[in-house]
Order: C-alpha cells, then structure tokens, then sequence
C-alpha cells in the first residue's frame, strides 16, 4: 500500500480527505475515535507502539492529534462493520531525517510525519514490506518512509543500475531518500538474514509525474 505526491499537493490533500472519500475511500460518517482508559484491547503489535489512552493522545501535538483523526477516518471507511479506536501509539526519531509517528488503527498501523502523507497497512502487509510511502524530492529521488516488522533490523535497498546500500531501521521505521528507479528492498534481521523483500515501482512513480516528464520530454 503506497501513495506518491508532490510536496505543493500534501496540504491541500489533507484538508480534502477531511471532507471527502479519497485515497483509501476516508470518511468522516463512520464510529469510531480514541480508546478510553477503561478500554481493553490486544497488545499492540510492534515495538515502537504503546498502548493508548485518552490521556496519552491529548498529550500529542495538535498536528498529531488532527492526522489521527484523518487516518482512523481512513481506517473506518475500509472496516465499515467494525468499530475503529486508536489503540496504540508511539514515535521514533530517525537520525538526520526527523521524528514519525506510528499508531495502531483498529486492525491496521498507520505511519506518518506531522504535515506529511503517510500510510496505512495491516499486520500481513507490514510483515512483506508493502507499507511505505513516497514523496518526491525533485525528480530524480524519491523521500521514502516505510514500516517493517519487529524482526527487521536493516534495509538493504537495491537500486536498479546502481550500487546497493544498508539502510537502518529504527524502531520499526526506515526514512531515507531514494533514486527515482525501481527499487528492491530486503529486509535483513539481527542475523543479516533475509526477513522480507519487495520493489518499489519509484521509476513507474516517476514516470507518472507529469511535470517532471514535461521538463525531461
């Protein structure tokens, strides 16, 4: 599950999702919201989660607190027959990148950075690398923030026609700025033991971009 936009969109996009279905069909019509103290949930699944409450989500900054609203919207639009609570949520500060927030969204995880898009998966997609989005940088690189598993300890991030290199993954996040090119990944555990792997289409991505494909045409 991925999403690509163009920096000047991403706040416009913000404030349409508020209103209308898109992207994963967001609606503002569905029950759901933040867990109450009192309420009993499973442990959240990866380690960079903790268990929320109503206390823990108004400690969060505004901007926090105003995606989370977007994103379990998101969640409930997709779950129509279940109620959606915020159960879980935590951050991580990746070096030289910046901090992400990561939330468990009733049955699926949702990983963004405040005024940013993010995305959201379930346990099954996060466990094959498929949760990550991209956001272009120019155009020939892409800033790339996935989500991976509690097992994954780095990202060996394979671009096509160019040398490969190891990404750190810290507390379930990987950040990084990536070729414009289609992009393999592996995930590798404490073992350097192969976890996962997945491609990034960054090069169908980038050959999507209407501006950049005027500017090089």
């Amino acid at each position: 599950m991925n999403m690509t936009l163009s920096r000047r969109d991403k706040y416009s996009l913000i404030a349409f999702m508020a209103v209308l279905a898109a992207f994963g069909a967001f609606m503002l019509d569905r029950p759901g919201g933040i867990a109450s103290a009192g309420t009993e949930s499973e442990e959240p699944s990866l380690a960079v989660i903790e268990p929320a409450s109503e206390s823990t989500i108004s400690e969060q900054p505004e901007a926090v607190r105003e995606q989370l609203e977007l994103v379990t919207d998101g969640v409930a639009a997709r779950s129509p027959t279940e109620p959606v609570e915020v159960t879980g949520i935590g951050d991580t500060v990746i070096p030289g990148e910046g901090k992400v927030s990561v939330a468990q969204v009733g049955e699926e995880v949702c990983a963004f950075q405040v005024y940013e898009i993010g995305s959201c998966a379930d346990e099954a997609e996060i466990a094959m690398g498929r949760i990550f989005t991209a956001t272009p940088a120019g155009c020939e690189h892409y800033d790339v923030l996935g989500i991976v598993g509690n097992d994954i300890e780095s990202i060996l991030v394979s671009p096509e026609g160019e040398s490969g290199y190891r990404l750190d993954v810290v507390e379930n996040i990987y950040l990084g700025t990536f070729a414009a090119v289609q992009t393999a990944i592996t995930g590798l555990d404490a073992s350097g033991n192969t976890a996962l792997t997945n491609l990034l289409p960054l090069g169908e991505y980038l050959e999507q971009n209407e501006a950049c494909q005027q500017r090089t045409g």
